[in-house]
């Protein structure tokens, strides 16, 4: 019976998001989904031409100032449960790429999106666990934590405490958020309120091909500092090296370059897998999905960067046409979303952060499967 629902549950849910639902009905159906994700991808450049009042309407803001404002925004809108401020933060036309449930435009309807997740989840904060800013783009990674009080995606409150990371990433023009993207382990989330049946661990062989939804994630501590062995990079060669990891190394399948662009001791925390350490195992990550998508590419839109972090936004494209994660090939071409966030260090990539549209591309396959789930992993 328990499964039944489960599935149940889960079929509602992908045939909301798989139709032209109306507002009203996607958010009633999916609303704690679109808390933090947002996929849909859009280029750069459209979405400067969509900059309120024109490119000339007002001076451009610092990072410094663009980055307070994203801080605000978590902390005055999210944390605060301050529907109202969003009015002050969001352009009047702020286009909000939730990626599940559909894109809103403006302020209201941000705000009702907003109010129906805090009201399943009333004590919900957001801690920065890294703010990236430059130009008028800002990147925030971030852990969430919260308490299930109320329902959710027809799951009655559990009082579970829920843990989960993601990575947004916003335009900032005359003074206010004019444009936001996201991503966040909304699987794991999902998982930490039952919304998944809780699966055997795999064991360390298996897993990077078995899981399917990531577990709770623990608070991690910064990353460790690299020692002071080299000068630091600027801007410019931090982008070159980041850039490599997509272009030089994964759309060619060039994975033995890896050993060139990545440090020895890196750690790679994609959401949904093992953390991957070194880059032996971060090739055997890409295996796994090359194995399911032979002609998987991923065209990238770069981000933000500052200091040693760079930012990119990704869509990945491929046809489904070998074994994934326990599902059948479907013949059908998939695309979803990501967003990457490197750490580089003595010109090389020593941590990559990892946040994608998991639920997306497995609703494409055809369902969320009854498949095993890794450890806990810190960063994941």
């Amino acid at each position: 019976m328990e499964a039944e629902m489960v599935g149940e549950r889960l079929a509602r849910l992908a045939r909301a998001l798989g139709t032209r639902a109306t507002r009203r009905g996607v958010v009633q159906t999916a609303a704690g989904l679109v808390a933090l994700s947002s996929g849909g991808l859009v280029p750069r450049v459209a979405g400067q031409e969509a900059t309120p009042g024109g490119a000339a309407a007002c001076p451009p803001g610092s990072a410094a100032e663009n980055a307070a404002l994203v801080e605000r925004y978590w902390a005055e809108v999210w944390t605060a449960g301050g529907e109202a401020v969003a009015v002050d933060l969001l352009a009047a036309d702020e286009l909000h790429h939730w990626g599940v449930g559909g894109d809103t435009v403006g302020p209201e309807a941000f705000a009702e999106r907003l109010g129906r997740f805090l009201a399943a989840f009333p004590d919900f904060a957001i801690r920065i666990d890294q703010l990236v800013a430059e130009g008028d783009l800002v990147a925030s990674r971030w852990t969430a934590t919260a308490t299930h009080e109320g329902e959710w995606l027809d799951i009655a409150p559990t009082g579970n405490h829920v843990e989960y990371t993601g990575v947004n990433l916003f335009r900032i023009a005359c003074g206010r958020i004019a444009e936001a993207w996201g991503e966040a382990d909304h699987l794991g989330l999902l998982r930490q309120i039952g919304g998944l049946p809780e699966l055997a661990t795999p064991d360390a062989t298996a897993a990077a091909a078995a899981v399917v939804a990531s577990p709770a994630v623990p608070s991690a501590a910064p990353p460790a500092a690299s020692p002071a062995v080299c000068p630091a990079g600027g801007l410019g060669e931090n982008r070159a090296v980041a850039r490599r990891w997509f272009a030089d190394a994964v759309n060619p399948r060039d994975l033995a370059l890896l050993d060139e662009i990545v440090a020895p001791g890196a750690v790679l925390h994609a959401t949904g897998f093992p953390d991957a350490a070194g880059p032996a195992a971060m090739a055997e990550l890409f295996r796994t999905l090359f194995a399911g998508f032979h002609d998987l590419q991923f065209a990238v839109d770069a981000g933000p960067a500052e200091g040693d972090l760079v930012v990119e936004r990704w869509t990945a494209t491929g046809t489904s046409d070998g074994a994934f994660q326990n599902l059948p090939p479907t013949g059908d071409v998939l695309s979803w979303t990501g967003i990457n966030v490197y750490r580089i260090a003595c010109g090389q990539i020593a941590e990559v952060w990892t946040e994608a549209d998991m639920l997306g591309r497995l609703r494409q396959l055809g369902t969320l499967p009854d498949v095993a789930v890794p450890a806990a992993t810190p960063g994941a």
